[in-house]
């Protein structure tokens, strides 16, 4: 059986509270660095890092699909490989919602090996009980549409 993608959400960081703390903390940065340096050619590489770190955190996003093998996440640039969960490795799969700063402490790839988070924003998440015991939540802005798949392919578990 081939590896046919039911499902894809590409979810990226951009609330705007979290822009402003970075761009507020990186123009202190560099106002002060620009202040404070005697040496022209010294506040290059001082400018050049934070501009880097913004375009990284900028293109932060999690990446989930539902194929007919089971569910892939990934988060770049923190998890370049991902993580697969086979449907044989997965004993219930449904929509919830949950308190990420209550549960998790925020958001972002969050939580201990035997209770995961792999969320961007919201309330919303795929949760996943496995075999093993563990648990795994993944943000999502569709809870609705992810429903309409598992129902679909009978992994529908409430």
């Amino acid at each position: 059986m081939n590896n046919t993608t039911l499902y894809h959400e590409v979810q990226r960081y951009r609330q705007w509270w979290f822009w402003l703390i970075i761009i507020v903390t990186v123009g202190i940065g560099v106002t002060n660095t620009l202040m404070t340096a005697s040496d022209d050619k010294s506040i290059y590489p001082l400018i050049f890092i934070p501009v880097v770190v913004i375009l990284l955190l900028f293109s932060m996003n999690l990446d989930t699909k539902i194929t007919n093998e089971g569910v892939d996440v990934k988060s770049f640039p923190l998890m370049m490989r991902g993580r697969h969960y086979a449907w044989s490795d997965i004993v219930k799969a449904y929509t919830r919602e949950y308190a990420p700063i209550k549960e998790y402490g925020g958001w972002g790839i969050k939580g201990s090996y035997n209770n995961r988070a792999f969320n961007v924003s919201g309330k919303q998440g795929l949760q996943l009980e496995l075999k093993d015991g563990r648990r795994v939540l993944i943000g999502t802005q569709k809870p609705s549409e992810i429903d309409i798949i598992l129902k679909s392919i009978n992994k529908y578990s409430a």
